[in-house]
Formats: structure tokens, sequence, C-alpha cells
């Protein structure tokens, strides 16, 4: 029997579109991550909203960052083909003196970050913002006060979690503010094992849905993988507390995307350009005229009149955004064919009046020829160092200024009347 060839075709158009685009994240941490699995429930939950997900990990006990910048958390990094490195820090020590986190662990997690974009330049480093203990951290507190309740604690984690996201140009997944949320509208809800430190199975769930949130955009409240140990309503309160905390304040938490916003200053023909933000890596500027130039601040000086469009693109590893302003050069400087003088020449910014400012020697005449080199303008009894003329019976177009001076020199500029 001979298979119809539209019928497979058929089978290949519907199995291609079923197709996921496959994302592979990385998991660095310690037993907050290891516990209860948070990598498998992740994949688990994100596949339940059509995301295929490969992961791998390297999460021993106690890790701290410092441990994770050799050995097999850098051989994995090292690997490449990631999308995401979910990084996570011991859990008490972004919360201690502020001092002591600039040492021990802010380095530690720019070397981390560093090497991501360094072995995978389009992945995202995500940092894994845990929560405080259930009654803050008592062994610590008699040292730093403000360990001592889970509210102190917690708000010290978000603010250090907040920093490592923002100086190091990378993303977090705020699963201690979804705790924070669902500890204070639904405490019957318990996030703690035993301990009162490590995930129950309920924490680790609302860890997998914040970071399938964090990771895909996906509205947690779509999300029909449910564990065993939690009922469905359960399931349906933790997710609208990652909708409220995470779905409905992405861009809070991602990766600052490129902004190629700019503003400028004209002197006559020279442009000043300024980026907005100078926090990216690479910003290139194209002028309008075949010039390229990079840098979040350049100056350029036009060589004509006439009006350019000019671009800017900000580029963040692999994002980029552009944009565009066009931009009217309508005064330019003489063009000096002398070495002795300072001569002026420019309109105004409504292109009515013709500006002549020499220095030094006195105007004699002022000439206007159009772009076919016929004369419109001339007056030849000027004795002055200064001289404002009217363009307002001149029609539009491009024009030829030539300035004498008495002692015979002359100027000339390319000017617009509008």
């Amino acid at each position: 029997m001979k298979l119809n060839k539209f019928f497979i075709l058929a089978i290949l158009v519907a199995t291609t579109s079923l197709i996921t685009a496959q994302t592979n994240v990385l998991f660095i941490g310690n037993s907050y991550t290891n516990v209860n699995n948070l990598p498998q429930m992740f994949q688990s939950v994100a596949q339940s909203v059509g995301q295929s997900v490969t992961y791998d990990e390297n999460t021993p006990g106690g890790n701290q960052f410092r441990h994770h910048i050799v050995g097999q958390s850098m051989q994995l990094i090292k690997q490449g083909g990631w999308d995401y490195v979910v990084l996570q820090e011991q859990s008490q020590l972004p919360s201690f003196p502020i001092a002591q986190v600039e040492n021990e662990c802010f380095p530690y997690a720019k070397m981390l970050v560093d090497s991501v974009y360094y072995y995978n330049p389009c992945a995202i480093p995500m940092f894994y913002m845990t929560w405080g203990r259930e009654n803050g951290d008592q062994q610590n507190a008699q040292f730093y006060p403000p360990l001592g309740t889970y509210e102190g604690m917690d708000s010290l984690l978000y603010e250090r979690y907040m920093i490592m996201k923002d100086s190091n140009n990378a993303a977090v997944s705020p699963v201690g503010r979804v705790w924070r949320y669902i500890r204070t509208n639904n405490p019957e809800i318990n996030l703690y094992d035993g301990d009162g430190s490590h995930p129950s199975i309920h924490g680790t769930y609302a860890a997998a849905c914040c970071f399938c949130c964090a990771i895909f955009g996906t509205n947690p409240t779509t999300i029909t993988f449910i564990p065993n140990g939690i009922n469905q309503n359960d399931a349906a309160i933790i997710q609208q507390a990652v909708y409220n905390i995470v779905y409905n304040n992405q861009t809070q938490w991602k990766r600052t995307a490129p902004d190629a916003t700019f503003t400028y200053t004209l002197n006559q023909n020279t442009i000043n350009l300024v980026a907005q933000n100078n926090k990216f890596i690479d910003y290139q500027w194209d002028l309008g005229d075949g010039t390229i130039l990079q840098g979040d601040n350049v100056t350029y000086k036009y060589p004509a009149l006439g009006t350019y469009n000019v671009t800017l693109t900000a580029k963040n590893h692999c994002d980029s955004l552009t944009t565009t302003q066009q931009i009217e050069i309508e005064v330019i400087s003489g063009i000096n064919e002398t070495i002795n003088d300072n001569v002026i020449i420019y309109t105004t910014t409504t292109q009515q009046q013709l500006i002549v400012n020499s220095a030094t020697t006195p105007i004699s005449k002022v000439e206007i020829y159009n772009s076919a080199a016929v004369n419109v303008y001339k007056n030849s009894n000027i004795d002055t160092n200064n001289i404002q003329i009217s363009l307002s019976n001149i029609a539009q177009g491009h024009y030829i200024v030539k300035v004498t001076l008495k002692d015979n020199k002359y100027h000339t500029a390319k000017i617009i009347v509008k």
C-alpha cells in the first residue's frame, strides 16, 4: 500500500506546529535548590504550560558562591549552551552586615555572572532570591539584631539580591517576595520544612511557579501541574501569589532591557549626542551621512547642511534596541579661505535672517547665490563687523553666501532658506 504524499505532508506540518523551542537551564546553589528537587519540579511546571525545558544542576548543601567559582559549577558554565543560569547564594550570607556581604558575597556573584556571559553570551544569569527563616536567624541575631525576625532577615535578603541583580546586569526570580505575600495573606499555607528554614513541598512549588513566570512570562494561573502533597485550593493560592508578585511586575525582575533613547545639542553644524542610559555594553550611532561612531556620548561635525536620520543602537549582550531621530543641520559656520580673520555666517532658527559676524576686518559686501549660481541678493555698501539680512523675500532652497571683507578677502557658507 502506498501512502498519500499529501497525507504525509499534513502530518509533518501538524508535528512541526507542536514543537516548542527548548530552554536550557542550569541551577547553581545548595540545599534550598535541591530539597524537593526544585529543578525537576520547575521542569514539570513549565511543561504543563507548553514549555520544553532541559536542566542540569550543582547544588551541594551549604555551598556559597565562592565555592562555585571553581569545580563542577564552573565546568558546567564553561560547557556553554545555557539559556538561563540560576544562582542561589547560601541562605544566610546575603542578610549579614553589608561590609561582610560586600567582602564574601558580591565579588563572587560578579565572578559567576561574568563567567556566564563569557561562555554563554546570550544566556541570562538569574539570581534565586531566597526567604527569611520562619522566626528569623536567631543564631546570628545577637551579633546583628535585624536578623532576629523573619521580616528583618527577609527584607535584607530582598535588598541584597536586588543589588546583585542590578549591579551585574542580571535577572532575579523573587521567590522570597512570593513567600512573603503568602505568609501575609495566607498564613495557613506552611511554606517551611520542620527546621523553619528549608522549603516544604508548598514552598518549593511556589519557587517552581515563580521561576516559570520569571523565565517565560507565563501567567501562573494557567499552570496545570500540581505535585503530590498539595491540594488544588492551595495550588491556586500559590499561583495567584505568583501572579500578583511576578506576573504583574515583570519589568522589576527582568534583566534591564536596552534603552536607545538619546538627547542631543547643536552648535551650528556640530552635534553632541548622549545616550540616556549608559549601563549597556555597546552603543552604535549611525549619523545618517554614512558615518558610524561608537560610545554613549559622541560629538560630530556635519560637513554640509541638510536633514539627517540619526540612529542609536544600544546593545545588551544579545539584546538590542534602536531609536531614530531626524536632525536638521540648519546652521553651518563659514568656510574660511584665509587664516587671519574670524568670520561666522549662519541663519537664525526660523531661517528668516542671515547673520554675518567678522571679529576683525569690517564687512564690505554680502552676496547670496542659488543652486544655479544666480545672484539673488547683493549689498555692496557695508562697512561694519556685524550685519543681519532678512531672508523673507528669498524663496525656499539651498544657497551659497559670499562675504567679502574690506581687505578683499572673502568667505563662503551654505545656508538653507525655509
